[in-house]
């Protein structure tokens, strides 16, 4: 029985080095791949998929969201997440809604391979980094300081946080996260205030402190 993988990644490139990849791991493998949420969902509706490999930053995408929503679409569906952001802020935040696995893209090849197949087998990949970062929560469940401020914010906030550390205008934001301008002009507002910043420089101070 062929393996049958979605690449879900907007970046032509990055698309076809996964191809290459999942080739090497999975021998004649059937690959669709997607360049948008809408396309990725479609796709996964209207085709058997057993291995997603997706990218957090996809257009459209929901965030932490994709994932419950994929599954439910898909029973026994394995997904993947594959990610230029610093998975110190991210990575736990997916693996609780259910990824299988995260790993970002500057990962090496090998690394990469043993991920995908590790996901397809039904268990989880996460990367020595996150396995100290979960070990490090479980020492300090219940204590009152946060290790990394981050954690303070809300999964949607945490999105709106990653736009505008990318640069991105209240305006861009709503327009990738389907919410109305003032919806994040609050988000935003609540993530100064969580994370105890007046403006976009100091946000991405902290955010080089805690990566």
């Amino acid at each position: 029985m062929k393996v049958n993988v979605l690449l879900a990644d907007d970046h032509k490139v990055i698309r076809l080095g996964s191809l290459f990849l999942v080739k090497e791991v999975f021998g004649n493998p059937v690959i669709r791949e997607a360049g948008t949420w809408q396309d990725t969902v479609n796709t996964i509706n209207e085709h058997p998929v057993d291995l997603v490999i997706l990218d957090i930053e996809i257009p459209g995408g929901l965030g932490v969201n994709m994932i419950p929503l994929l599954k439910t679409r898909k029973t026994g569906l394995k997904v993947l997440m594959l990610t230029a952001s610093d998975e110190a802020v991210y990575a736990l935040r997916y693996l609780d809604q259910g990824a299988n696995g995260f790993i970002q893209k500057s990962a090496g090849e090998d690394e990469l391979k043993k991920a995908i197949q590790r996901v397809y087998d039904g268990k989880q990949y996460i990367s020595s980094a996150v396995k100290e970062m979960i070990l490090e929560n479980r020492l300090t469940k219940g204590k009152q300081t946060s290790i990394n401020p981050f954690e303070l914010l809300s999964n949607r906030e945490l999105e709106v946080c990653r736009f505008l550390l990318k640069g991105y205008k209240l305006g861009d934001i709503a327009k990738q996260l389907q919410l109305h301008t003032s919806t994040v002009g609050t988000y935003k507002n609540n993530i100064f205030e969580k994370l105890q910043v007046n403006n976009l420089r100091l946000l991405l101070d902290k955010f080089q402190l805690y990566k």
